[in-house]
C-alpha cells in the first residue's frame, strides 16, 4: 500500500521537512523511497542524495554526539528550534530510512523522532494531526515490511514510535491493524511475521492498558477482528517450530549445520511466544460487539470522538470475533500445546533445545489459563484436550536440579488443573466436561503423584532450606501460589481442591498413605533425612507413598 493524502507523500515518494515555511506540504524527494533504501553509490558521500534541509538535520545529529561539549550544545538547540516546524517528524524518518547513513545516525533520527512521539504535549497538538497519520502509515508500513530494510534496534525504536502514535488522538487504527494483519499472513518470511507479532503484541498491550475512556470498547473490537490472523500466524509458527525440532533431533551432534539450526529454531519459538502474548489481548479480550454511538450514557464530545475514529478509518474492515470463532482458535492452540509437551518429553531435559521450548510451553500455558478464566463455558468442548496436556506436564520426568523455566511450567500445569476445578461457570455443557475429566480413577492417581512427587521435600529441597530458610518459605508458601516460583504452592492448592470436591474419596486414600510411611519409614530415617542425609534405598518416602 502506498501512504497518501496528509502529510503530502506521493506514491513511492518520502516526505522531506521545509524549513523555511512552516505551514507548508512537506515535498517528495525526486528520488523514490527503494532506490532510497538501497543506499548510496559507491565513491559518493551518503549526505549527497538527500536534499537541503535534510542533509543540514543529518550533520546536526551526526554533531550530537561530539565529544565537544559547545558543537554538541549547539547541535541540540538547533534541532530543538526545528522540532516545531512542520515535516521535521518526516524528515527524521527519512534519515532513518536511508540505508546509505550510517547506523548510529540512523538510530539517532528514529531516536528523537520516538521520543517526540512520546511526549504527550507534542504528540496532542492540532497541528500535528496531518503529520501524525502520515508518520503511523509510514511507520506502520516499513515496520511490517522488508526485514532486511531494518535493523532490529531501528525496528525497536519503530514499533515504540507506533504504539505512541497510536494512543493519539489522531489515530487510525483500523489502518493500522490492516497493515499488520497482511504482515501476519505471511507464509515465507518468518522474521516479517515475528516483527508484526511483535508490534501487534506491544501497541495491544498498550492500547488495553492505557485509559481510553469510550474508546476502550473500540479497542476491543479490533482486539477481537485481528484474533483469527493471529491464531492463522500462531499455528504457522507451531508449525514450523515443531518441524524444525524433528530434524535437529536427527541430525548428529557433530553435523556443521547443527548451529544454524538451533539458532532457526530459537528465532522460531520467539516468534511463537510473542504471538501467545498478542493473543492474550486478542483472543482473550478481543469482542465481536459494535459500539453504540448513540448510547443516552456517552457525552456528545465522546460520541465526536469515536465518529472521528469511525471516519477516519481506511475502509480496512476485519472479520469479527464470534464464540464460535474463539472456541476454534483456543481448539488449535491446545492442540499444539499438546504436541509441544510431547516434543519436549520426548527430547529430555538436558538438551540444549529444551530451556526454548519450556519457555514456549510456559507462554502458551498463560494464554490457556487467561482463556479459561474468561471464556470458560466457550472452552467446555476443548477441556479435556487442556486437561491432559496439563497433567502430561506435570507427570514429565523429573531430575534433580531444574532450571526455574521447568518449575514454573510444572506449577502452570498444576495451576490449571486447579481451576477446573474452582467452578468458574454454571454451564452445564463445561461442568460435565470437568466431572468427565476427574474420574475417580484419575483423582486417585493424581493425589498419589501430586503427594509424593511435589509434596515430599527432596534432598535438593532440603538443602535449599538449610541455605537460605527464608528464600524457600517465600517461593513455596501457599501465599506464592500463582506466582509459579515453584511448584509445591499449587500442589499444596490442587490438593486441598481435590480434598475439598471429592472429600469421601481423597481422605480415607491419604490416610492410608500416612498410616503406611508411619509403619514402614523408622524414625531415625526421619531423622537422617532432616539432617540432609539420604535413606536407605527402597526405604524413601516418595517410594513408600506410592508402593501398593
Amino acid at each position: 500500500r502506498a501512504p497518501t493524502g496528509g502529510g503530502g507523500v506521493a506514491a513511492g515518494g518520502v516526505g522531506v521537512w521545509q524549513a523555511s515555511s512552516p505551514s507548508s506540504a512537506p515535498c517528495p524527494l525526486s528520488l523514490p523511497l527503494s532506490s532510497v533504501l538501497r543506499g548510496a553509490p559507491k565513491g559518493r558521500c551518503w549526505t549527497d542524495k538527500m536534499q537541503g534541509q535534510a542533509q543540514m538535520v543529518a550533520q546536526l545529529l551526526s554533531q550530537t554526539g561530539n565529544c565537544d561539549d559547545g558543537v554538541r550544545a549547539a547541535a541540540e538547540s538547533k534541532l530543538k528550534a526545528f522540532s516545531a516546524k512542520t515535516g521535521f517528524r518526516s524528515c527524521l524518518l527519512d534519515i532513518a530510512l536511508h540505508r546509505g547513513a550510517p547506523d548510529q545516525i540512523r538510530l539517532c533520527a528514529i531516536i528523537n523522532l520516538k521520543n517526540f512521539v512520546s511526549n504527550a504535549g507534542g504528540i496532542r497538538a492540532r497541528a500535528f494531526r496531518d503529520e501524525a497519520l502520515n508518520l503511523m502509515r509510514r511507520l506502520a508500513t516499513v515496520a511490517t515490511g522488508d526485514p532486511a530494510a531494518l535493523p532490529n534496534p531501528i525496528f525497536f525504536q519503530m514499533s515504540r514510535s507506533v504504539t505512541n502514535l497510536a494512543l493519539s488522538p489522531w489515530r487510525n487504527w483500523e489502518e493500522l491493524f490492516g497493515m499488520i494483519n497482511n504482515a501476519l499472513m505471511e507464509k515465507n518470511n518468518i522474521q516479517r511475521l515475528h516483527r508484526a507479532a511483535s508490534l501487534c503484541e506491544e501497541v495491544l498491550e498498550a492500547m488495553l492498558c492505557t485509559p481510553l475512556t469510550c474508546r476502550r470498547a473500540h479497542v476491543v473490537i479490533i482486539a477481537g477482528q485481528i484474533a483469527g490472523a493471529m491464531v492463522s500466524a500462531w499455528k504457522l509458527s507451531m508449525q514450523r517450530v515443531l518441524d524444525a525440532t524433528k530434524r535437529l533431533i536427527r541430525l548428529p551432534n557433530s553435523s556443521p549445520n547443527r548451529p544454524q539450526a538451533l539458532d532457526s529454531i530459537r528465532r522460531l519459538c520467539s516468534c511463537a511466544a510473542k504471538l501467545s502474548k498478542g493473543l492474550s489481548w486478542s483472543l482473550v479480550k478481543g469482542s465481536m460487539q459494535t459500539p453504540s454511538l448513540s448510547n443516552s450514557t456517552r457525552s456528545d464530545r465522546d460520541s465526536k470522538m469515536m465518529r472521528e475514529d469511525n471516519s477516519s478509518s481506511s475502509g480496512v474492515r476485519l472479520r469479527g470475533l464470534c464464540p464460535k470463532d474463539r472456541l476454534k482458535g483456543f481448539t488449535t492452540i491446545i492442540d499444539g500445546f499438546e504436541v509441544l509437551v510431547q516434543a519436549i518429553a520426548s527430547i529430555g531435559p538436558r538438551h540444549s533445545l529444551s530451556d526454548d521450548l519450556i519457555g514456549l510451553a510456559n507462554s502458551i500455558t498463560e494464554l490457556i489459563c487467561k482463556g479459561h478464566g474468561s471464556h470458560a463455558a466457550i472452552l467446555s468442548g476443548c477441556i479435556h484436550k487442556a486437561a491432559r496436556a496439563h497433567r502430561n506436564i506435570i507427570t514429565l520426568k523429573q531430575k534433580s536440579a531444574e532450571s526455574d523455566e521447568m518449575k514454573q511450567l510444572r506449577s502452570r500445569g498444576l495451576y490449571f488443573l486447579t481451576e477446573l476445578l474452582m467452578g468458574h461457570t454454571d454451564d452445564a455443557k463445561y461442568c460435565a466436561s470437568v466431572e468427565k475429566v476427574y474420574d475417580l480413577a484419575t483423582v486417585r492417581n493424581l493425589v498419589q503423584f501430586v503427594v509424593s512427587n511435589y509434596l515430599v521435600p527432596t534432598r535438593s529441597d532440603l538443602e535449599e532450606w538449610a541455605e537460605d530458610p527464608e528464600s524457600y518459605f517465600v517461593q513455596t508458601s501457599a501465599q506464592a501460589m500463582g506466582r509459579h516460583l515453584h511448584p509445591r504452592p499449587c500442589a499444596e492448592g490442587f490438593l486441598c481442591i481435590l480434598c475439598i470436591r471429592y472429600e469421601a474419596h481423597v481422605l480415607p486414600l491419604l490416610a492410608k498413605m500416612i498410616a503406611h510411611v508411619s509403619a514402614s519409614f523408622p524414625p531415625s530415617h526421619l531423622a537422617n533425612l532432616s539432617a540432609g542425609k539420604p535413606a536407605p534405598s527402597g526405604s524413601s518416602a516418595a517410594q513408600l507413598l506410592t508402593s501398593p
